[in-house]
């Protein structure tokens, strides 16, 4: 639970493209999205002018490689009272390579700045193995 001074990644999940279905196993080269469930306290939102960045990398654990980056460009926080909640959805392409049975893992770092206040987070989400069956 973040606080009212925290900005924080709730959890990090890897989903069949356009579903909210958690993936498992994933066909090799497939499109798939990460959904991060950012949190951003109410004392930070009372103030207004924050603006939030979110970094998605996904990791070949088996390979030690990184298959994909992806930085979303700034994004304001509307100024509230209350807490900032919002899962972040990002694309993943199709036509990264692996090898069967590779583990994967995505990694995502979020950094919030409200004038001289900065707040950074980081979450892994769950591993999910790469088959060449569809």
């Amino acid at each position: 639970m973040s606080g009212s001074w925290d900005a924080t990644v709730k959890a990090v999940r890897s989903v069949h493209q356009n579903t909210d279905s958690v993936i498992d196993v994933i066909p090799l080269g497939t499109a798939f999205q990460v959904i991060a469930d950012v949190v951003v306290g109410d004392a930070i939102t009372a103030f207004g002018g924050s603006r939030y960045r979110l970094a998605v990398t996904v990791r070949n654990q088996s390979q030690l490689t990184i298959l994909h980056t992806h930085v979303e460009p700034e994004k304001d926080v509307p100024p509230s009272k209350v807490r900032f909640e919002k899962p972040v959805r990002v694309d993943i392409p199709g036509g990264w390579a692996a090898a069967e049975d590779d583990v994967l893992d995505v990694i995502v770092s979020f950094s919030l700045k409200s004038g001289l206040f900065t707040d950074t987070t980081a979450a892994v989400g769950q591993s999910f193995i790469v088959s060449k069956d569809e």
